[in-house]
């Protein structure tokens, strides 16, 4: 009984822990999220997935009986294959990774972003886990996940009512626009619509009417927040997304077919009346049309990088480096801070190569393809759930395709995707009978496992726990101190971020401090980095400090190459020839 209830206690601590995920980590806020408003959501979502490692694993030790000599495990052909996929997958990125130019960045990821192969790792393993705890839970889930939902829903609506009408935010920032508690407006727009078919879901599962009021007002508050937003994408999708909401309660409300006919037809002009009304009322649509002319540039300099590395790209995360390089060459502006082509594929090509783009395409495909086939044998509750799973990466997808996607993107986008591979792994399963030895030989595969799983999630935990020490030092900083003990500590707990190792560089230059360039910058950066014109340009202004003009120059020549309408540079090359 106590074994029992012991059990029943992990179970719902990994449903808590894997509902705080998805809602409560969205909620985290950065105070000076327009330098890395991301950092904090990356930073407590690793340290989550080393927790929820170590759990998931405590459950599988104490609860599975695993000291048989034949174990018998349920499998089918499609299982088998998503879990080939995404190792074949994992191969390949630590084959970009290794090949890359920049191979620090590509593992640890770049400072704003650390979209780098640890953050990706965390996520593959987020989705296993989801996978696990769905499969043992899934009523608790959706039962916790439905009261939490309208938390984050009510409570970026109040951050984003002060934002715009009592003056929390400089809104000069932001371009007029919300931002809520995600530090970027497409971010909270394309979270909130993420979120809007579950919503709906609960809408249709759930009887009592006075939840359903509670429901129906946060889809209105949600409405409100896109439109907020402004995000033309968001508001595009928020409108087929309310059409096709309608269409199917026009079908299964109305039960004569000429009615059904007429509902239809009625939502249909309403909803191309609403599209029309939006394309010319609104400014955003009105000042930039569908795409403005800065993705277009970044798409250009993107497919451009593409077809210079088009098998292997160019390393995870280094689109920061990439892009504005070949946005200079073509002498084009380059936003703040870019580090991503505004549409996935292209992120994808650039980061991981065609190769990469075909084995992610196929998995994905493969993985909507076969839950396809199972709509029609579905019951109707079961064909609800299955529309709202679709929709949500149907969602994801179409908002990819012009705008840029943050780690709660992902998290969100992984975890429908587990639960969709959960529904294919219950069809047609085979039991396997699998031959694992001795109780003894069991005891060592078990504790092998276990040792390795949980070495990751504590050197996990550390990293991201002194990458948020590096990031809160960093901030005091930049943004108060400029003391050099500050910038030092920080190097000290993230001794691969390069942008820290520079400001270090120039920290130590302001204030006359003699160091050799090896200390600052060991050889592993020197021999990277090798299209950021401001770290050419950094290591430039050492050797200038050395009275090592030659040197100096030709760094100053090698950051003019990557950002040639950069007047510093020029300015500092013409010294330099002076002199």
């Amino acid at each position: 009984m106590q074994r029992k209830r012991l059990q029943n206690l992990i179970g719902s601590f990994e449903v808590f822990l894997l509902v705080f995920i998805l809602i409560f980590i969205p909620l985290i806020v950065n105070f000076n999220f327009f330098r890395a408003y991301e950092l904090p959501k990356i930073f407590i979502f690793r340290v989550c997935v080393s927790l929820l490692t170590i759990v998931v694993l405590l459950h599988h030790m104490f609860f599975l009986k695993t000291y048989q000599n034949t174990k018998k495990i349920k499998l089918n052909r499609e299982s088998a294959i998503i879990l080939i996929g995404i190792f074949l997958i994992i191969i390949w990125l630590t084959i970009t990774t290794l090949l890359s130019d920049n191979i620090i960045t590509s593992i640890w990821g770049n400072y704003d972003k650390r979209f780098g192969l640890l953050t990706i790792m965390n996520l593959i393993f987020f989705g296993l886990l989801s996978f696990d705890i769905l499969q043992r839970n899934l009523q608790k889930f959706l039962f916790l996940f439905s009261v939490c939902i309208p938390v984050f829903i009510l409570i970026n609506f109040k951050d984003s009512y002060e934002q715009l009408f009592l003056g929390t935010l400089d809104l000069n920032l932001t371009e007029g626009r919300v931002v809520g508690t995600f530090g970027q407006s497409n971010f909270l727009a394309g979270y909130v619509l993420l979120m809007m078919p579950f919503l709906l879901y609960f809408l249709y599962s759930i009887k009592s009417k006075l939840f359903k009021t509670y429901i129906v007002m946060n889809i209105v508050v949600s409405i409100i927040l896109v439109w907020w937003s402004g995000s033309r994408m968001g508001q595009i999708i928020l409108i087929f997304l309310l059409i096709y909401s309608l269409a199917l309660f026009i079908k299964h409300y109305f039960t004569q077919p000429i009615l059904k006919k007429f509902a239809l037809a009625i939502s249909i002009i309403l909803g191309i009346m609403v599209i029309l009304i939006v394309f010319t009322t609104s400014s955003r649509f009105q000042a930039f049309g569908l795409l403005d002319d800065t993705r277009r540039n970044i798409w250009k300099a993107s497919l451009q990088a593409i077809s210079d590395s088009p098998l292997i790209g160019y390393g995870l995360d280094v689109g920061g480096y990439i892009l504005p390089a070949y946005m200079y060459q073509s002498g084009v502006n380059v936003p703040i801070s870019l580090d991503r082509a505004h549409n996935e594929f292209l992120d994808i090509s650039l980061n991981t190569g065609l190769i990469g783009l075909v084995f992610v395409s196929c998995f994905a495909l493969y993985l909507y393809y076969k839950f396809l086939t199972l709509f029609k044998g579905m019951e109707a509750k079961k064909k609800i759930l299955f529309i709202v799973l679709l929709s949500t990466i149907l969602i994801f997808w179409v908002r990819s395709m012009v705008n840029v996607n943050g780690i709660m993107h992902y998290v969100f986008y992984v975890f429908v995707s587990a639960f969709i591979a959960l529904e294919i792994s219950k069809q047609n399963v085979q039991t396997i009978e699998l031959k694992i030895g001795n109780k003894y030989f069991n005891t060592f595969c078990k504790f092998l496992i276990v040792f390795s799983f949980g070495i990751f999630s504590v050197y996990n935990f550390i990293v991201s726990f002194n990458a948020v020490k590096a990031d809160i030092l960093f901030n005091n900083y930049f943004y108060k101190t400029r003391a050099v003990n500050d910038i030092e500590q920080t190097v000290n707990y993230a001794p691969n971020q390069i942008i820290y190792r520079l400001e270090l560089l120039n920290a130590y230059l302001a204030n006359d401090i003699s160091f050799e360039i090896r200390e600052v910058l060991p050889a592993r950066f020197l021999e990277q980095n090798r299209y950021w014109a401001r770290y050419y340009a950094d290591v430039g202004a050492y050797y200038e400090s050395r009275g090592d003009l030659e040197k100096a120059g030709e760094y100053y020549k090698k950051a003019i190459k990557f950002e040639p309408i950069n007047k510093s540079y020029n300015e500092k090359l013409d010294n330099i020839i002076q002199n």
